[in-house]
C-alpha cells in the first residue's frame, strides 16, 4: 500500500490532474476577477463607464429647527462643528446673538389675498408691486432694468445699484394731484378715487379692503396726520416739521409700536435734519426729502403690505441678546462702551428666514419680496461703502489717492484740476476693483504653478430640485423664493467642491478656483476652473471619451440620464428656428451650434478637443424642435445624473 500512494504521488492519474486543473484555473479566474475589480474601482468614479442607477444626490426637507430662534434649516446648513444628533445653525440668528420680535400676523382681509387661489387674491399677488406703491408713504425711486419683456423664463425685478425713498410735501401743489402721504389725508372714498385713477388696471374692491386696513393699523398714518394737522393750524408757509428718528425708547423692545414711540414731532424752521436719519417734512414748499436708510422706518414706510403694522426695520444700536450672565450684571453692561450691536446683515438675514407659529408674510410677497431683498441689501452694501469713506485714514488710502495714483495710472495728460479726493476700496471690500483684481492675480498663479487648468465646469441651479420644490409655500414657484434658490444652490455648491476635491472623482486634484453669478433671470450659477494631477490629466481622445459625452444617452439603458439631458442639455432652438433666441449675435449662434457632425473624439493641436458626435440617427423633439446630437451640450454622466442640473463640462488648456 505505502509503495501504492507513493507511485500515485510521482505519477499521479488523470483525474487527480484533472481536479488539479480545474481548481487552479478557478483560482486564476478570481485573482484575474479580483484585480479587474481593484483597477475598476482605482478609476475615478467620474471616469468609469456610466451605469444605472447612480445614487441622486438630495439634502431632504426643511425640518430642522434652530434651538435659539427656531428658524427651520436643512440639516447640510448646520455649522460643520456641530453633530446630526444635536445641529448648530449660524445664518439665522447668529448662533443666539441675534433676537427679533415675531412679525404680527397680518389682518384677515390681507392673509386672505396672500394664500387664496381665487382671482382677486392671484390678481393682487401679480399686481403687488402696484398696489404697494398706491398705498405707501414715500416714494421708490430707482434705475429698473427690464429683463421680463422677452419672455420665456420666470419674472425677475432687476435694477442698478441706485435706489432711494423720498417722501414729498404734505401738501400737493396746486395743479398737481396727491399722491404717497398725502392721500392718507384726505377723505377715504376721495382718496380711493384717485388711487384708482392712477391705476386703472387694478381692482376697486381689493384696493378699498386694503386702504381701510392700513387706516385701521397702520401707526404711521397717525404720525403724518398729526404732522398735518400742526401745520394746517399755523399759517407760516415755510414751516417745516422734523420727526426724530431716534426717540427716548428702549431700542430692546420690540412691540407692535405706538404713535408716540415712532416718532417725536418738533415744529421748527428747519430745513434739514440734525440728524441724518430724521425725516423733514414741509407744508407745501421744499424738495423731495430722501429718507435715510438708517431710519427704522425707512423700509415700513414703503412697503406697507409687507409691514402692515409699522414694524420697524434696521437702524444701529440694536444689542445684541444678553445672555444669563450678562442679564444678571446690568452695571456692568452700562459701563461697557464696546457692547456689539446687531448689524444690517444680522438683521435681514434673520427676517429672512421661515419659522414655526409666524407666518411668512415676507416670503408671500412674490415679486414685491424680490424688491425688498435687493432693496435692503443695497442698503446693507451702501452702508459698507459710507464705513470706507470714513476710514480711509485706517485704511492707509493716502499710498493710493491723489496725483500719485492718478500718474501711476499711465495718463499722459493730467489735468491737476481733475485731480480730486478719492476713495479708495480696499481688496477687502467684496467686487471692488481691489479684491477682483486680487483674486484675479491668484488664480494666474494657481494657473502658473500648475501649468494650466484642465476642466472647466459650468453649474447652474435647478430651479426643480425637491428641496426647492418642497419648500415652497402654497400657490408658488421658484422664481418667488430668490431665498431658498440661493441657500440650496449653495448647499449643492459645497457638495460639488466635496465630490471634486475630496471624493476626486475625476483624479486627484491639485488646485481649482472658481466664480458665482447670478443669470439674467436670477438663478446663481458657477463657473469652476479644476487643475489635476499629472497622472490623472485627460491627454488622449480615449481619455477624454471616458470623462466627457455630447451625445444623447441610450433612453432604455439610460432612462434617467436621458431625461436630464433632454430637460437640461440641449441647446437651442436658435438660428432659423428661433431667430430672437438670447444666443442670437449677429444672425449667428454666439455658442457655435448646431455643431458639426464628428464620428470619434479628436485632440486639436491647441490642446482643445472636438467631441465626438456621431450622425447614429438620434432624434428627440426638445422645446418644438428636433435635436441631434449637434444640439447637445458637453456634460459628465456621473456628476449630471447625480446632481440632476445643468452641468457643462469641456476641457479647459
Amino acid at each position: 500500500m505505502a509503495s501504492q500512494r507513493l507511485i500515485e504521488d510521482v505519477h499521479p492519474s488523470s483525474e487527480s490532474r484533472r481536479t488539479h486543473s480545474s481548481t487552479l484555473l478557478a483560482r486564476r479566474r478570481r485573482q484575474r476577477s479580483e484585480r479587474s475589480t481593484a483597477h475598476l474601482n482605482a478609476i475615478p468614479h467620474g471616469r468609469r463607464p456610466y451605469v444605472e442607477p447612480i445614487e441622486e444626490l438630495a439634502f431632504g426637507y426643511m425640518n430642522a429647527r434652530c434651538r435659539h430662534c427656531h428658524a427651520l434649516h436643512w440639516l447640510a446648513e448646520r455649522l460643520k462643528r456641530s453633530s446630526l444628533s444635536s445641529p448648530q445653525f449660524s445664518l439665522c440668528c447668529h448662533n443666539g446673538k441675534v433676537l427679533l420680535p415675531s412679525l404680527p400676523h397680518p389682518p384677515q382681509q390681507l392673509h386672505r389675498l396672500f394664500v387664496d387661489d381665487t382671482t382677486d387674491a392671484k390678481q393682487f399677488r401679480e399686481k403687488i408691486r402696484q398696489y404697494n406703491c398706491a398705498l405707501a408713504f414715500t416714494s421708490f425711486t430707482a434705475k429698473e432694468l427690464d429683463v421680463n419683456s422677452r419672455g420665456g423664463g420666470p419674472w425677475v425685478w432687476k435694477a442698478g445699484y441706485t435706489i432711494y425713498h423720498r417722501t414729498g410735501t404734505l401738501f400737493p401743489n396746486i395743479p398737481c394731484t396727491p399722491t404717497y402721504a398725502q392721500l392718507y389725508f384726505f377723505d377715504p372714498l376721495e382718496a380711493l378715487d384717485y388711487r384708482m385713477n392712477r391705476n386703472d388696471n387694478l381692482q376697486r374692491a381689493t384696493m378699498e379692503a386694503l386702504q381701510n386696513t392700513l387706516l385701521d393699523i397702520n401707526p404711521y398714518k397717525n404720525v403724518f396726520l398729526h404732522a398735518f394737522e400742526i401745520l394746517q393750524r399755523i399759517p407760516s408757509t415755510d414751516l417745516s416739521i422734523r420727526i426724530l428718528a431716534d426717540p427716548s425708547t428702549d431700542l430692546r423692545r420690540y412691540n407692535i409700536p405706538t404713535v408716540d414711540e415712532i416718532a417725536i414731532i418738533l415744529p421748527g424752521q428747519q430745513d434739514h435734519a440734525m440728524d441724518p436719519r430724521d425725516i423733514v417734512l414741509h407744508n407745501r414748499r421744499g424738495n423731495l426729502e430722501f429718507i435715510h436708510d438708517h431710519n427704522s422706518a425707512y423700509v415700513p414706510l414703503h412697503y406697507v403690505l409687507l409691514f402692515p403694522y409699522g414694524t420697524p426695520g434696521w437702524t444701529y444700536g440694536l444689542p445684541h441678546k444678553r445672555t444669563e450672565t450678562q442679564e444678571g450684571n446690568e452695571s456692568l453692561m452700562t459701563q461697557n462702551q464696546n457692547t456689539k450691536h446687531i448689524t444690517q446683515v444680522q438683521f435681514y438675514s434673520y427676517r429672512l428666514h421661515c419659522r414655526e407659529n409666524e407666518f411668512p408674510i415676507l416670503q408671500y410677497g412674490g415679486r414685491l419680496f424680490q424688491q425688498y431683498v435687493c432693496d435692503v441689501w443695497v442698503s446693507t452694501d451702501q452702508n459698507r461703502l459710507r464705513w470706507v469713506e470714513s476710514h480711509q485714514p485706517e485704511l492707509r488710502a493716502t499710498l493710493y489717492s491723489g496725483l500719485e495714483d492718478a500718474v501711476g495710472h499711465g495718463e499722459e495728460d493730467v489735468n491737476l484740476h481733475d485731480v480730486g479726493h478719492r476713495v479708495v476700496l480696499p481688496s477687502s471690500y467684496i467686487g471692488g476693483p481691489r479684491y477682483m483684481n486680487q483674486r484675479f492675480q491668484d488664480a494666474i498663479a494657481v494657473a502658473r504653478h500648475y501649468q494650466g487648468f484642465d476642466l472647466f465646469i459650468t453649474f447652474t441651479t435647478n430651479p426643480l430640485w425637491p428641496e426647492i420644490s418642497g419648500a415652497l409655500l402654497s400657490l408658488q414657484s421658484a422664481a418667488d423664493r430668490p431665498d431658498l434658490t440661493v441657500r440650496v444652490f449653495n448647499m449643492y455648491l459645497t457638495s460639488l467642491i466635496d465630490e471634486l476635491t475630496k471624493h476626486n472623482i475625476f483624479g486627484v486634484t491639485l488646485g481649482y478656483v472658481y466664480t458665482i453669478e447670478f443669470q439674467k433671470r436670477g438663478l446663481p450659477h458657477m463657473h469652476l476652473l479644476l487643475t489635476l494631477s499629472p497622472h490623472f490629466r485627460p491627454s488622449t481622445a480615449e481619455q477624454v471619451d471616458t470623462m466627457i459625452r455630447a451625445t444623447w444617452p441610450d433612453p432604455i439603458a439610460e432612462p434617467r440620464l436621458f431625461d436630464i439631458v433632454k430637460r437640461s442639455m440641449v441647446h437651442g432652438p436658435c438660428g432659423p428656428a428661433k431667430r430672437d433666441a438670447p444666443c442670437m449675435k449677429d444672425g449667428k449662434c454666439s455658442k457655435g451650434f448646431p455643431k458639426a457632425f464628428q464620428e470619434q473624439t479628436v485632440m486639436t493641436r491647441d490642446g482643445y478637443p472636438i467631441y465626438a458626435r456621431p450622425n447614429d440617427g438620434r432624434v428627440y423633439d426638445v422645446r418644438g424642435f428636433s435635436a441631434d446630437n449637434r444640439w447637445i451640450v458637453p456634460y459628465n454622466p456621473y456628476l449630471l445624473s447625480r446632481f440632476d442640473l445643468f452641468f457643462s463640462c469641456p476641457l479647459s488648456q
